[in-house]
């Protein structure tokens, strides 16, 4: 027996609006480079599933198993681009269980990022998260896939990115580009921080060394 806690409907599809047209190639994914990606709100919700583990947000284990819905805002800072297809990132995480105490109990977390990313746009993420809420936390690393999709935010075609993670628990979101003077750069959905505050505890990661360009 499976209890699933927080059973409130899950807001349907507004402002992004599917593909308009499937996203040109592109073959130099510079255009990212110093960019932030927060989650858009209505794709906040993730779900746990706690029983056999200890779970994501350390609560106890339960028996039966329990699925519970919580609430993930990440932003993905792009740091650096290399144009053969590779890209580096600072990340910062907030979970919230609106079950545990009202969500009184946010759990930050931080990490590096690295993937590489195809002329359409496919990513392949590896997420080391190096910070956590409390010092015994260790490091540990996810996966997930990502995707960049030409798509309409709020009347504009934009990029947008789809992200799929898993670790610990599920999530997959729209992801969009935000910038000083955006609405959502000094009210990030769920946190309610501006995204300097939310990323004061990302270390970025350290620049690899340039390799030659190959000559053929």
């Amino acid at each position: 027996m499976i209890v699933i806690t927080s059973p409130d409907p899950i807001p349907a599809l507004g402002a992004v609006k599917p593909p308009l047209t499937p996203a040109p190639h592109v073959r130099d994914w510079t255009l990212l480079k110093y960019t932030y990606w927060i989650v858009y709100p209505e794709y906040t919700i993730a779900y746990e599933l706690q029983g056999n583990s200890l779970g994501t947000l350390t609560l106890p284990k339960t028996d039966p198993a329990t699925i519970t819905r919580i609430l993930d805002q990440t932003v993905y800072y792009i740091q650096e681009v290399d144009p053969r297809g590779y890209l580096w990132v600072s990340v910062a995480v907030t979970l919230v269980d609106p079950s545990w105490d009202n969500g009184s109990h946010p759990q930050p977390s931080s990490g590096t990022l690295l993937s590489p990313i195809t002329p359409t746009g496919d990513w392949i993420l590896s997420t080391t998260v190096n910070q956590g809420a409390t010092a015994l936390q260790q490091p540990s690393q996810t996966w997930a896939t990502g995707k960049m999709v030409w798509m309409n935010v709020d009347g504009t075609d934009q990029w947008t990115m789809e992200n799929w993670k898993v670790g610990g628990y599920v999530h997959w979101a729209y992801m969009i580009q935000a910038k000083p003077g955006d609405k959502y750069w000094n009210d990030l959905p769920v946190v309610h921080q501006s995204i300097p505050e939310f990323m004061a505890g990302a270390k970025p990661p350290v620049n690899p060394v340039p390799y030659p360009t190959p000559n053929n």
